[in-house]
């Protein structure tokens, strides 16, 4: 009996489905006739590895699903590819045009904890939007990077701008005080209100972190033991 490999395929959206294919070692054909994509020739397929690079499989190309776990493929209809890269990491596309909700999908960050940058050489970095439409078809590579999205917070009753998608005990205390109380009696407490969904109140004590978001509030207070 054939074992059952059951792998996940993607559109041009990015939406995923899974199929099984009863092949250890399937072609690139193979693999989209399972997916019911006909005919084959009109389409390109790209595996989707493990740190976001798209790996070409060819129509005639054996792909060895042996001891890999669960695997990821995206399909095109396409008869030109576009290439690009997201920090660094190469992506081919099926058409001349992206979204930027896509383009941001493809970068991992889907926490929204960083924004996306078209590269401009010679020139200044263009923020991509949700609904900005980018052009792959220009001369040469497209490239974007990611940056940590700026957060504003709220420490003691001032505004804290922060790139970061969490903070330490230790950091929230730097960020109480201009100078903070020191000495071997002093002790400090922080207290956080209106956090993530996940954790949206509470207390930190020394060596702890806690993700945070826009608007969050900390209450840092210094007792002295003596």
């Amino acid at each position: 009996m054939r074992h059952q490999h059951r792998i996940r395929i993607a559109d041009d959206a990015l939406q995923e489905r899974n199929i099984t294919i009863p092949h250890d070692v399937p072609t690139g054909r193979q693999i989209l006739e399972a997916a019911g994509l006909s005919p084959p020739d009109a389409y390109a397929l790209f595996a989707i590895l493990s740190n976001g690079d798209f790996e070409d499989v060819r129509l005639a190309e054996p792909y060895d699903l042996r001891q890999r776990g669960p695997e990821r493929f995206i399909a095109f209809r396409a008869d030109r590819l576009f290439r690009f890269t997201i920090d660094k990491r190469q992506i081919s596309w099926g058409h001349p045009t992206l979204a930027g909700a896509i383009l941001k999908q493809l970068s991992g960050f889907s926490d929204h904890s960083h924004d996306l940058y078209q590269v401009v050489p010679g020139g200044q970095d263009v923020l991509i939007g949700d609904a900005d439409i980018i052009n792959l078809d220009a001369p040469g590579v497209e490239r974007f990077v990611s940056r940590l999205r700026e957060i504003t917070i709220i420490v003691n009753g001032r505004r804290k701008k922060v790139r970061a998608t969490e903070l330490t005990f230790e950091q929230i205390v730097a960020l109480a005080f201009d100078n903070p109380p020191c000495g071997d009696g002093v002790q400090f407490t922080v207290q956080f209100t209106r956090g993530p969904e996940e954790r949206p109140s509470g207390a930190l004590v020394e060596g702890q972190s806690v993700k945070i978001k826009n608007g969050m509030e900390f209450d840092v207070t210094s007792t002295n033991r003596s």
